[in-house]
């Protein structure tokens, strides 16, 4: 067996490379700190700047990973790696142990998988989003996420055919920010009914 690892890690870094981008996260770096030479394969931005840190099963339900494995990534390889990280696509069993491992300065985005609507209302106190049209900062404001107390929404386009009609109120809510790169005429009709 040791010589069928020892011709996998003299591979060219090419076709290490190409191996590697088929494994998951948690099986690339399963293969941290077998030599410096695959360790700086690891480190490449291909494989830290977007983690997804649980399994699909072969019926595709996500399937958490054991707690010896995020153990392990949380106390070796994130510390390593945090500054390169920019998105984490995490399930819930798993979110608080990675999101505590260590700071992600450039962090950007959170896919988080296995979590009802329910949860992530609870979850969520300050909001800082951006949405591509104004239908979806409606969705947002519907009554379903009443525990925010700060939103800043970004959205890139503010138009709507449809009619706003949110009654519930958001009784929490303290900061409400809406901006747009984008001029819109539509400011009367939409953003002020959205802010009474």
């Amino acid at each position: 067996m040791e010589h069928y690892a020892n011709q996998f890690i003299n591979l060219p870094d090419g076709i290490l490379l190409i191996i590697l981008k088929k494994l998951n996260a948690i099986d690339a770096f399963n293969l941290y700190g077998i030599n410096e030479r695959l360790d700086n394969i690891l480190h490449d931005k291909i494989f830290t700047s977007k983690l997804t840190l649980f399994d699909w099963s072969s019926n595709e339900l996500i399937r958490r990973l054991d707690d010896s494995l995020i153990d392990e990534f949380c106390l070796k390889i994130l510390p390593q790696i945090h500054h390169k990280v920019k998105w984490l696509n995490l399930e819930l069993s798993s979110i608080k142990r990675i999101l505590l491992a260590t700071d992600y300065p450039d962090l950007y985005g959170i896919g988080l998988y296995n979590m009802t609507i329910r949860m992530a209302t609870y979850l969520f106190k300050k909001l800082h989003i951006t949405v591509q049209n104004f239908d979806d900062c409606i969705y947002l404001l519907d009554g379903r996420f009443n525990k925010l107390h700060t939103i800043y929404i970004n959205v890139s386009i503010i138009h709507s055919d449809q009619l706003i009609d949110n009654k519930e109120k958001l009784c929490n809510l303290k900061c409400f920010s809406l901006t747009s790169d984008v001029n819109t005429s539509m400011y009367d009709e939409l953003v002020v009914p959205l802010v009474r």
